[in-house]
Formats: C-alpha cells, sequence, structure tokens
C-alpha cells in the first residue's frame, strides 16, 4: 500500500508542518510512500519504497512494542560497534553518558563489559567543579522559556522523583515539573544549544508522571519515526533553535544515544528509566 501525503507550510512553533506530517505518514506507511512535490511550478507525485520490518508503533510505545524492541535491538548493536577502545564514543560527556545508560539499562548483561570500560573513562576525566548554566527571571518569569528551559526541566523531574531524601515534597514538584513537560510536548526534540540532550532529558524527567510521559510520548511519535533510519540507528533532526553542534559532533552517533536511551525506558532497569529504588540493608 502507498500513502499519498501533501506537505503544507505551518507558522507554528514546534514541529506543526512537514516534518511532523511526514514523520506521521512514515510511521504508517505500508512499505511504500507517496509524497507530492512541486518543481517548476508543476505537481508531481513521487514513491519512495520503505522497509516494511518495522511496522508501527504500538499505542503503548515505548512499552509492548514490538517496533520498539526492534529499533533497540539494532540501537544497542550501533553503539556496541561503534564504542572506541578507551570506551567512550565520541568523547562528548553527555553522548557518552546517555550510550552507556542505554545499553545499561536495557538490563542486558552482555552489556557489562562495554559499560565498563566507559564507567572507567569516565573516572579518568571527571573534574572536581560543579556547574549550573542559565538564569532566565526564576519565580519572575511567568511562563517557560521553551528553548533552553525543558531539558533543565526535565532533569529536575528526574532528580526529585529518584532522590533518597524529600519524601512526598519532592515527589509532588518532580510530578509537577513533568505535568510541565506533558503539557508541553512541542518543546521534546527543539530544546537550546543541544536539542538531543534536552530530548532525553525531557523524556526521562516525564517519567515521573506516566500520564504525562504517555502525553510527550503520543505527541513525538512522529520524531521517533523521522529520525530513525534503515541501517538501524537515529540520525539528527533540523531544531529551531539550530546549534549544530549535535550535528557537527557525530550526527547518528548523538542522536541514537539520545533517543535510545528514552526508548530503554520500555525495560524498567534503572531509576531513572521507572525501575523501583533497590532497598539496601
Amino acid at each position: 500500500m502507498s500513502r499519498a501525503l501533501a506537505i503544507s507550510i505551518s507558522t507554528f512553533f514546534g514541529y506543526e508542518g512537514p516534518m511532523k506530517e511526514l514523520g506521521e505518514a512514515l510511521d504508517s506507511a505500508k512499505g511504500e510512500i507517496t509524497l507530492q512535490v512541486i518543481r517548476a511550478k508543476k505537481k508531481q507525485n513521487i514513491s519512495l519504497k520503505l522497509p516494511t520490518k518495522y511496522g508501527s508503533f504500538a499505542k503503548t510505545f515505548p512499552y509492548d512494542c514490538p517496533k520498539t524492541d526492534l529499533i533497540l535491538t539494532e540501537c544497542y548493536d550501533f553503539l556496541l560497534k561503534t564504542q572506541r577502545p578507551n570506551g567512550l564514543w565520541n568523547g562528548r560527556p553527555d553522548t557518552d553518558t546517555f550510550a552507556a545508560l542505554a545499553l545499561l539499562g536495557s538490563g542486558n548483561k552482555a552489556f557489562l563489559s562495554a559499560i565498563d570500560k566507559t564507567m572507567r573513562a569516565f573516572a579518568k576525566a571527571t573534574h572536581d567543579i560543579g556547574y549550573v548554566w542559565y538564569k532566565d527571571g526564576g519565580r519572575r518569569n511567568g511562563g517557560y522559556a521553551d528553548m533552553a528551559d525543558m531539558g533543565r526541566t526535565g532533569i529536575t523531574a528526574l532528580a526529585h522523583r529518584v532522590s533518597p531524601v524529600g519524601g512526598k515534597e519532592y515527589r509532588d514538584f518532580a510530578l509537577l515539573t513533568a505535568n510541565c513537560i506533558g503539557n508541553y510536548p512541542k518543546t521534546f526534540p527543539d530544546t537550546h544549544g543541544s536539542p538531543l540532550l534536552g530530548l532525553a532529558w525531557t523524556g526521562l524527567g516525564a517519567l515521573a508522571d506516566p500520564v504525562q510521559f504517555r502525553k510527550l510520548m503520543d505527541y513525538n511519535r512522529w520524531h521517533f519515526a523521522m529520525a530513525h533510519t534503515p541501517e538501524g540507528n537515529f540520525y539528527y533532526q533540523p531544531n529551531r533553535d539550530n546549534n549544530p553542534q549535535d550535528y557537527t559532533a557525530g550526527p547518528r552517533m548523538n542522536a541514537t544515544a539520545a533517543n535510545a536511551l528514552v526508548l530503554t525506558a520500555r525495560f524498567k532497569k534503572l531509576q531513572i528509566t521507572g525501575a523501583k529504588p533497590v532497598q539496601i540493608k
């Protein structure tokens, strides 16, 4: 079956318009997609063959989703093959961390030697300073700075959710920040500076509230379809505030590590992806 798709131009923030429509069409296509394009003021249809082995994302993805499982299997294979002898992937702390966490979050013990190499490399390069960037007005800012803040909102939700201290107050704050993410799902792949860094933290932060995580994933189903490649990995997608560092440092490596980590929530093997804390006696 083929699907004809006429892409419209939108002026909305976020991705309403060509990218979202194409991503949704790719996910629902059955082996072929037909694009209507205009060349020299003339409309013509161009049919493209697509791989059929993936199918479409389940409504519950990344949970109970055969397409997610197949994609993750291929992403893990890609990460293992591209890991450098020193245990890192490209030397960017975010990429190396996300790649290692994605492998660890699979629960596959065969990956432990690769993860061990990464941890040893981190131990050799750790700095002894702390740093938090940006200042956007705090409580004086009645809204949210969508390009810059949502990734930090996500990591704030994550930190409060997994913290062993703080009790109900921390859990309530995690729910509050996750609610913000779920209500503004457009910013998922569209954060400032490093969209893939924001994507990973936003996705993990939303896990504080399964309802908000579901809203985030449902809205951004198109993104995973659009960014996924037939080679078994992910590729960097243009960003509204398009700082090119995620592209120039490795468009496949960075995107695969970040997207695979979010989808690895499917296994709930890490506290940051939904596992219950282990009680140490």
